[in-house]
């Protein structure tokens, strides 16, 4: 990652409800061209599949769209959003949240600007 004084800003985003992060390429490719580094976020049983460590895949389990499971949905976008941030935190002072926990490359280590965080999405 190129230096930059003081960090480089930092935006989430998160899709709508059911859809995987690729919907918002776009946006996110054109945020990251004009100097943001950005995170795109696919939640659990929203996205068509999440693959995790140890080759475990998840498809999409998701509930129809009623109040109560679009409430819970916001709380799970949250709480995505914060380990997220949370593990940029862990990145951007020198470890890295990898599960092989590899070396990160030259430059990585305080390169995001985390006063400077925004965040988008579509629908939830």
């Amino acid at each position: 990652m190129a230096p930059r004084p003081g960090g480089w800003p930092l935006v989430l985003f998160s899709p709508g409800y059911g859809e995987d992060r690729a919907l918002g390429t776009d946006l996110t490719e054109d945020l990251a061209s004009q100097g943001y580094v950005v995170a795109a976020i696919d939640h659990t049983y929203d996205a068509t599949e999440i693959a995790f460590p140890k080759d475990r895949l998840v498809l999409r389990q998701q509930p129809e769209p009623t109040a109560t499971a679009l409430a819970a949905s916001v709380q799970v976008r949250a709480a995505d959003s914060r380990f997220v941030l949370d593990e940029l935190a862990s990145l951007n002072n020198g470890a890295n949240p990898d599960a092989e926990h590899r070396a990160l490359p030259p430059g990585t280590n305080r390169s995001l600007n985390l006063a400077m965080v925004g965040m988008f999405g579509h629908s939830l």
